[in-house]
């Protein structure tokens, strides 16, 4: 990291590189399987039970698993599926919303946000993210009709979005309000658990999260009338008896016609060992991603994603803008050649740019969820949220490995300011 590497040739120019190899990111909780999981897969084997709710042993695991959550989140109820897509299948049906309903979503997160709302036959409205890379509050208000039901409010990457004035918003509204929390168990907002202060919160454990278990995903709320319908329309319409015994014993919901994505217990075994890693994962990462913050942070043409609460974040990644989409193009070719990872996004991008989505395709394409109750057609595509679609042209992200090492920060730091000194000085 001395100065004079500030001045090197770079090595898209022939210069040596900051890393002989390039930094290996690896899967944020997959970097941290072991023997904890091996042990927790082996008692689920050895009850030859896999299934959650029956079998010739007694199997525990998803039960754990769901109350590590309640703990963690301090919700009443939570309820392990089989992906974070089914937990916001299940968490929008728990809500309640249904065809003809408009669901507000931010139009930049993953699109599992927007199929979700598509398959329960409601209409997807998207809004412009701001700084924080979560909903704009303004742009919520200019987008909430007749028709609104409820707001996604999406924690994106890590971070805990801003909550207050979006449910100041929603109760001024009469709305209710999932928190989509699959990029970002473990974070908090000023002590609340990101997932705990909506409505109800969804979760993702894929392979690519915070903690997995290859996949599956988990719902958590407060309110017993959410969880129940969440509960039958993840099980077929059904209530089992520790579900019934969660709401007191009393059911308030008529079975109905639900869907099949219930956990398993070799998932929720190996999905109870890595959430007891959470402040582990959380601190590693965390530990590179202000070492890397604190050293880029102010540099001239450069602008960090807004971070709401620093002491809730789990630093899976460095969100950076450049000045413009050529100079942003310039960053990462020049960085990836010093062997430092980075692109435009880690997965999400412009929801209304994917084909599907605005050609409005659907299985049977026809009706709802792209034609509002009065017959009017939804329209998607490009200029629809102009100030995320500039932004996010001129943003790259700096992926945090949760093995990340000091000496690798430091070469994300010695590789950044090197461009940086060539490309903008």
């Amino acid at each position: 990291m001395a100065n004079i590497m500030h001045t090197a040739p770079l090595a898209l120019n022939g210069g040596i590189p900051v890393r002989a190899e390039p930094l290996h990111v690896g899967e944020t909780g997959g970097n941290y399987i072991g023997k904890e999981e091996l042990a927790e897969l082996t008692d689920v084997i050895s009850e030859r039970s896999p299934f959650r709710y029956y079998g010739p042993g007694n199997p525990t695991k998803v039960a754990e698993l769901e109350e590590l959550f309640r703990q963690e989140s301090g919700c009443k109820f939570a309820l392990g599926v089989t992906s974070g897509t089914a937990a916001l299948h299940v968490g929008l049906a728990g809500l309640g919303i249904g065809p003809g309903d408009e669901v507000i979503l931010p139009c930049y997160t993953w699109i599992s946000c927007f199929t979700a709302i598509v398959q329960l036959r409601a209409l997807p409205v998207f809004v412009e993210v701001d700084g924080t890379l979560a909903l704009d509050p303004s742009d919520v208000e200019a987008k909430i009709t007749p028709r609104t039901k409820a707001i996604m409010a999406v924690h994106f990457q890590g971070v805990a979005a801003e909550m207050d004035p979006i449910l100041e918003i929603a109760s001024r509204h009469d709305l209710l309000v999932l928190e989509d929390t699959a990029q970002s168990c473990g974070a908090s907002l000023r002590g609340s658990f990101a997932g705990s202060m909506g409505d109800v919160g969804t979760f993702s454990l894929q392979m690519g999260k915070i903690v997995t278990s290859g996949e599956g995903g988990m719902v958590i709320t407060d309110d017993p009338g959410i969880y129940e319908r969440a509960c039958r329309y993840h099980d077929l319409g059904m209530l089992r008896a520790p579900h019934l015994e969660a709401i007191g014993g009393e059911s308030q919901v008529e079975d109905f016609c639900g869907n099949q994505y219930r956990m398993n217990e070799l998932s929720g075994a190996v999905g109870l060992a890595q959430f007891r890693k959470l402040e582990t994962i959380k601190n590693a990462c965390n530990s590179a991603k202000y070492r890397v913050r604190k050293q880029i942070d102010g540099l001239n043409g450069i602008t960090l994603r807004e971070v709401p609460d620093p002491e809730g974040d789990v630093g899976i990644e460095e969100r950076v803008f450049l000045d413009s989409p050529e100079m942003a193009e310039g960053f990462h070719k020049a960085l990836s050649a010093e062997g430092i990872p980075c692109g435009a996004s880690t997965g999400s991008y412009i929801l209304y740019t994917r084909e599907f989505v605005q050609k409005k395709r659907t299985l049977t394409g026809r009706g709802y969820p792209f034609e509002t109750p009065d017959g009017q057609a939804m329209e998607y595509g490009l200029g629809l949220c102009p100030k995320t679609e500039e932004m996010m042209s001129r943003g790259i992200v700096l992926p945090i490995g949760s093995k990340f090492t000091d000496s690798d920060a430091d070469d994300i730091i010695a590789a950044f300011l090197k461009v940086h000194s060539h490309l903008i000085g």
